[in-house]
């Protein structure tokens, strides 16, 4: 399809950058992109009319033209959220321009809608064919404009901005814009292409409405210069100091007079505000060379003496490098702060004094940027929202934004396969084949791994790494990346989230937002009310000698767990989970520990605090929770309980569960104490209970911990009064029949295991308990009673006794003769007895003795009654057995003695040989009581506890008098006592040794002046012997629980600063040479010097710079002059020489 139209007018615009090094110069060509924003201005037409020719020859009534901007998606992708400010300032400038009196009539610029694309629109495609371009951009823009002009959205133009680099037919790259040649007004052809090239698009706007104006080039088809006004064919770059040219106002007067112009006659219906405020309050010098040269690039920290600062754009392209400005030969922006109190305005740098009264211009916020992508796939990124006080920047004693300029929100927080401390690793060991030159020139390649408790809070997130087996770390980019997590180190660290952003460790809220304040409540619930959980509480001093014993098992979906043990000298805790030990569990005690990582959000940490000397005092274990799955909390002992409580642990802790949630456990249940009154024994027991309500269930449910053993201990209640003590019962006056006991009482009084006994009047509220009683009521069978035996048939010697045999009951108590019968079958007693009198001192014959006879000496039975004889005759004498008792068994008081019986010569009455007298009537020998003089009391005492379980000690001996009436202990006074020696009031106890023990004294002066370093201390193994510690053999403490010789020690925090030396001689002694000096890193206390990576965080000093050392004398030639130092500052290991060009006379020059 063709088409025929008038010609179309093209904008070509040059432009330079200029490199200032030394005395050269070099041309660069920005593309960069920007992210800053800012909005528009406005002048005072009076002061900006040219001339009484101009002004008589303006039209007088007020011309509006209406606009309708689009921005292309590809200027959207490249401003982000800084569009629609950024679109706003350059047509801000070029409604500057078109407002001037020199354009010859009142114009006023009306913006009535702006569309910005965020994605491409498939109607409109800009080629380098321009003409098919403005085709395709003025067919779509008459779909989004209403045709009629009475229409409020109406608009007399539609304005469409791209960054597409448009080419004329012939090749021509310097093209800036292109529209129809008097097009304005026109339903077919009233649209305009821009594109965009920085702060240039202001220009190249009023440019190309003035084409749509019908105004051609200056110097093409009229009589006008073609340099110095907004009409030239080669464009310009000072918004301020352009005019419209004579031949420009005349074509516009000219078009005003014609019919096609009558868009401009009426007043729109309505427009977007658009701020009168100066551009360069939106827009500093920063963001001016950001726009110019990128993100990277700032305003120049010094300036040339020889060019006012405002009449050119002078930034520092090289973040690194401050020692160079790159000039772009455009003002700074009216509004731009130039100095203190002053502002750019047409390219001077004005006083305000000059300016007379400005009020104060209070900041105010940009719009927030669109939400960012996450910036992880898992384990917790961040997706950012930005903003910027730049709409206006605060001025002249104006107050700044409030609020946060960051918005962001935690993102994709499902758990990664990696851990959170796995991220940073990788992060760092991605720099692995990046060099590091802690010498000038000299790679040197490490493993780095992360910097984590080395580091924290904002120092860590700038990619903070620390080399492997060295003692340094080193930033290694400018930061992690966003949503790395951080080691907060502060108390909110427990409950919130530590997450890097931009380089800073920032403080997310339980809830995932930046800086909410929401954390957990002790049940785990974000912002609760701690209402869904119960707490569980409980103590532990119990456990076994060289095992760790579990006592407490955590259950999953715990909460708010803390552990701690106060005595940690002689036990400790250990912490399991699935079969593995995460602390201790070999025996000695742990260092601290946090399972997995401090990074994690569901962390186990464990913490050992020491003594001054060094000894373990107390421990911790706390877990945040909520837990995923059992965790088996367990004690170690190193000693038996019989050493005394200093051995036994002091654990306490707490949990809190779901209150749905069952926790069982060992719990101690004590039985009733075995006294009612005094001191008793109560047994513990243990039994599996359910923490919260204790109620007792079947053992099975704590069958994942040992049930511990059951234990006796001591119990008091109120002190007894007196009371009777009953004695034992005696023996029963009879078998059957009926009979009494007697037993004894006395009135007592318990204090503590002694009994006291006391008068019984003391008792005599007690009713006292009877002392006999009746027993064996039961019948007695009948039985053969025998009388007494009659007179003995010998005078001397062996006779009988008749004696009475008759069958008695007991009835009440008295025997009852009964028939004969009653006795049944038992035998009846014989009626004779033997009996001996005396011995027989006269010689009797044989036949004297009953049943012995003399024949040969040998011993020979008679027939007789059928009892033996206790005498022997052998020959002429005779022998016979006479009875003889031993010594009493006590001197005093009760005891026995032996009965026993001797063979005698009944004629020499002296002892023989047993076999001598008959055997078979030798009676055994049996104990008979014996009763002496009571004795007197005694000194007695019961002993204390031992001062010390080991290592030799005393024990306490409380004495008092006694003395023993039958088998029991009576109390006498003292006094009863002091003829006998009293024992001592001590004595010695538990003389086995101790256990030996490591002593370390306290560490010796420390490595390091300041910072972290080590120090000395001295490990002795000592045993506790008489009273004092001894030093013995190192192998009895075991050198698996030696403490380290060598501890670390931190002095202070080691400040460090750079220091330059003097600078060197100027390298030539005329004209321009260098000269050098050296940077030192110091550690400022010690003014020592210390490797250079301690300074890597501050700014490197200029080590080199150029030095004039005056003209050379050299006949009929002349040293150019030298750019002053700020201008020529230069590192050259970062600044290439740049090739020789001559400076433009006018900082511009035609391609």
């Amino acid at each position: 399809m063709s088409l025929s139209f008038p010609i179309t007018a093209l904008l070509l615009l040059t432009q330079f950058t200029w490199v200032w090094t030394s005395l050269n110069q070099t041309v660069l060509w920005p593309r960069e992109t920007d992210r800053s924003y800012f909005g528009t201005s406005s002048r005072n037409e009076a002061a900006r009319a040219s001339s009484s020719h101009v002004r008589a020859r303006s039209i007088k009534d007020t011309k509006h033209l209406e606009l309708l901007v689009v921005v292309g998606h590809d200027v959207y992708q490249f401003h982000k959220q800084d569009t629609e400010r950024y679109v706003l300032t350059n047509l801000n400038i070029a409604a500057e321009l078109l407002r001037q009196p020199s354009i010859g009539a009142q114009l006023r610029v009306h913006l009535i809608k702006m569309l910005i694309l965020t994605e491409p629109e498939p109607e409109v495609t800009i080629t380098t064919n321009l003409t098919s371009s403005l085709i395709g951009v003025c067919q779509w823009s008459r779909k989004i404009n209403p045709e009629k002009d009475s229409e409020p959205l109406h608009a007399d133009l539609v304005l469409f901005v791209t960054r597409f680099d448009l080419e004329s037919d012939n090749g021509n790259q310097l093209v800036r814009g292109v529209t129809q040649l008097g097009g304005l007004c026109s339903h077919t052809w009233s649209c305009v292409i821009t594109e965009d090239t920085g702060f240039n698009l202001g220009i190249t706007m009023a440019h190309e409405i003035g084409h749509s104006f019908g105004i051609r080039h200056d110097g093409e088809g009229n009589e006008c210069t073609g340099n110095g006004h907004i009409m030239a064919a080669e464009g310009g770059y000072n918004s301020v100091d352009l005019t419209w040219s004579e031949c420009s106002r005349e074509r516009f007067v000219t078009f005003l007079c014609t019919e096609q112009a009558t868009c401009l006659r009426n007043l729109p219906a309505t427009e977007l505000y658009l701020s009168g405020r100066k551009p360069g309050l939106y827009y500093g010098a920063d963001d001016q060379c950001k726009i110019a040269f990128g993100d990277k690039a700032s305003a120049c920290t010094f300036n040339s003496q020889d060019i006012d600062m405002c009449k050119v754009l002078s930034c520092h392209t090289d973040p690194l490098d401050h020692s160079v400005c790159t000039r772009l030969f455009i003002p700074l922006l009216d509004g731009t702060e130039c100095g203190p109190n002053k502002w750019c305005l047409k390219s001077s740098c004005t006083s305000l004094g000059d300016l007379g009264p400005i009020g104060v211009v209070h900041g105010a916020w940009s719009r927030w940027s669109p939400q960012s992508d996450c910036s992880r796939t898992c384990g917790g990124g961040v997706t950012l929202r930005h903003r910027q006080c730049n709409n206006p920047r605060p001025a002249f004693g104006g107050r700044t934004c409030e609020g946060s300029q960051l918005h962001a929100d935690m993102c994709n927080t499902e758990p990664c396969w990696e851990m959170q401390l796995d991220f940073m690793s990788r992060q760092c060991s991605d720099t692995n084949s990046q060099p590091l030159y802690l010498t000038e020139k000299v790679p040197v390649y490490y493993k780095w791994l992360p910097a984590l408790g080395y580091a924290t809070g904002d120092a860590l997130c700038k990619y903070m790494c620390r080399v492997e087996g060295k003692s340094f770390m080193v930033s290694r980019g400018d930061f992690f990346v966003d949503g790395t997590r951080c080691e907060l180190g502060s108390s909110d660290s427990a409950t919130s989230h530590g997450v890097c952003v931009a380089g800073r460790c920032q403080v997310f809220g339980c809830d995932g937002r930046l800086e909410s304040g929401m954390v957990l409540d002790v049940c785990g619930v974000c912002g609760g009310e701690n209402s869904t959980c119960r707490e569980l509480l409980g103590s532990y001093t119990a456990g076994a000698a060289r095992e760790y014993v579990t006592f407490l098992t955590v259950p999953p979906g715990s909460t708010s767990v803390h552990v701690s043990n106060s005595k940690s000298v002689y036990s400790h805790l250990a912490l399991k989970v699935k079969g593995q030990y995460l602390v201790a569990g070999k025996g000695k005690i742990s260092l601290n520990v946090t399972y997995p990582s401090r990074l994690e959000d569901n962390r186990m940490m464990y913490r050992l605090y020491l003594t001054r000397e060094n000894f373990p005092h107390s421990e911790e274990i706390i877990i945040p929770g909520p837990t995923n799955e059992t965790i088996e909390i367990q004690v170690y002992r190193k000693y038996r309980p019989e050493y005394g409580d200093i051995v036994n642990p002091n654990i306490t802790f707490s949990l809190y569960i779901p209150k749905n949630q069952s926790v069982y456990t060992w719990i101690p249940v004590t039985q009733p104490c075995s006294a009612t009154c005094g001191t008793g024994v109560g047994r513990v027991q243990y039994i599996c209970a359910d923490g919260q309500t204790e109620e007792e269930v079947d053992t099975q449910h704590c069958s994942e911990t040992l049930q511990p053993p059951a234990r006796l201990e001591l119990c008091s209640t109120t002190p007894c009064p007196p009371g009777w003590e009953v004695g034992p019962q005696g023996p029963c006056s009879v078998t059957c029949g009926g009979g009494w006991r007697e037993r004894d009482m006395h009135c007592v009084r318990r204090e503590g295991r002694k009994e006291l006994r006391v008068a019984d009047l003391e008792c005599g509220s007690i009713p006292k308990p009877e002392s006999v009683q009746k027993c064996n009521t039961q019948d007695c069978p009948a039985r053969w009673r025998v009388s007494a035996a009659g007179p003995c048939s010998a005078s001397c010697g062996v006779g009988v006794a008749q004696q009475a045999a008759t069958c008695v009951q007991i009835i009440n108590g008295t025997d009852v003769e009964v028939n004969e019968t009653w006795c049944g079958e038992t035998e009846r007693p014989t009626v004779l007895t033997q009996c001996i009198v005396s011995i027989c001192l006269s010689e009797l014959g044989t036949e004297s003795w009953p049943g012995v006879s003399k024949k040969l000496g040998k011993e020979v039975e008679t027939p007789g009654n059928g009892t033996s004889s206790p005498s022997v005759s052998v020959g002429s004498q005779t022998f016979l057995w006479v009875p003889r008792t031993g010594p009493c068994s006590a001197s005093c008081g009760e005891g026995v003695a032996d009965l026993s019986y001797m063979c005698v010569d009944r004629e020499t009455h002296e002892e023989t040989q047993p076999e001598h007298c008959l055997q078979t009537f030798q009676a055994q020998v049996h104990q008979v009581h014996c009763t002496n003089q009571p004795c007197p009391p005694q000194w007695r005492y019961e002993t204390d506890t031992c001062s010390v379980t080991c290592g030799g000690g005393v024990r306490r001996r409380i004495l008092y008098c006694a003395r023993d009436v039958g088998l029991r202990e009576e109390l006498a006074p003292d006094g009863d006592c002091l003829h006998s020696p009293r024992p001592a009031d001590h004595q010695p106890c538990s003389l086995h040794p101790c256990p030996a023990r490591w002593r370390v004294s306290e560490p010796r002066r420390c490595s390091a002046v300041c910072g972290a370093g080590v120090a000395e201390r001295s490990v002795t193994c000592l045993q506790f012997q008489n009273g004092s510690d001894v030093e013995v053999n190192r192998a009895l403490c075991g050198a698996e629980t030696e403490p380290p010789a060598i501890v670390p020690c931190l002095v202070n925090i080691c400040p460090f600063g750079l220091q330059a030396s003097n600078w060197s001689e100027c390298s030539h002694s005329c004209g321009i040479g260098i000269r050098t000096r050296q940077e030192l890193c110091l550690n400022l206390d010690s003014q020592q010097p210390v490797h250079r990576s301690f300074c890597d965080h501050l700014p490197t000093l200029l080590t080199t710079q150029s030095c004039d050392a005056g003209p050379c004398p050299t006949p009929g030639t002349s040293t150019p002059l030298a750019p002053t130092t700020s201008t020529t500052q230069a590192l050259p290991a970062t600044t290439q020489p740049p090739a020789a060009a001559p400076p433009p006379a006018n900082g511009t020059q035609r391609l």
